[in-house]
C-alpha cells in the first residue's frame, strides 16, 4: 500500500507522462467506468476484455479537452492464457472525449426507482456520431 506522499510522487510522474505524450496539461482527474456496447467501444478505439461488462478508468480533465484513459491490467489467470496463447500484453488505452464528431452531453433517464441507483447521481450520458452517420451512445459513471 502506497503512503499519500508516494502517491503523489506516482500521480504526479503519470500526469507528466501523459502530458507529453498527449501535449495537453492535466488539471484533474477522476476514476471512472464506461458502459458502453462493444459497437460503441470499437467506434471509440476501446478494448473491453472479455467477461467484463465495464471499463474501468481515469477521466483526465486536462487545459484543452477531456480524456478517457484505461490502464493495462490483468490478472494472473489472464496473463497466464496469454503467455500459453501467445498474444501480446495488454496495452494502455486512450479516447479523447472532447474530440467526438458531434458530441452532445446527457443525463440518464430517470425512471420510478432511479433515487435507488448510487450510480444514477454520478453518470453522464455521452452521444456522438460514428462512422456512417450512426449515433452512438455511452454512460460515463464518476466513482466517488
Amino acid at each position: 500500500m502506497l503512503t499519500d506522499a508516494q502517491a503523489a510522487v506516482e500521480r504526479k510522474k503519470f500526469f507528466e507522462k501523459f502530458e507529453a505524450e498527449h501535449n495537453d496539461k492535466v488539471e484533474g482527474a477522476e476514476l471512472a467506468t464506461i458502459n458502453a456496447t462493444n459497437t460503441a467501444l470499437r467506434e471509440l478505439n476501446l478494448h473491453i476484455q472479455a467477461g467484463k461488462v465495464q471499463l474501468l478508468g481515469i477521466v483526465l480533465f486536462c487545459k484543452e479537452s477531456i480524456w478517457f484513459y484505461v490502464p493495462e491490467s490483468e490478472n494472473y489467470f489472464s496473463a497466464l492464457v496469454r503467455k500459453a496463447s501467445h498474444t501480446e500484453e495488454e496495452k494502455p488505452q486512450s479516447v479523447c472525449i472532447s474530440a467526438l464528431p458531434s458530441l452532445k452531453w446527457a443525463l440518464p433517464r430517470k425512471t420510478f426507482f432511479s433515487f435507488l441507483s448510487y450510480e444514477h447521481k454520478h453518470t453522464v450520458c455521452l452521444i456522438f456520431s460514428a462512422k456512417e452517420g450512426k449515433t452512438m451512445y455511452f454512460d460515463v459513471i464518476i466513482n466517488q
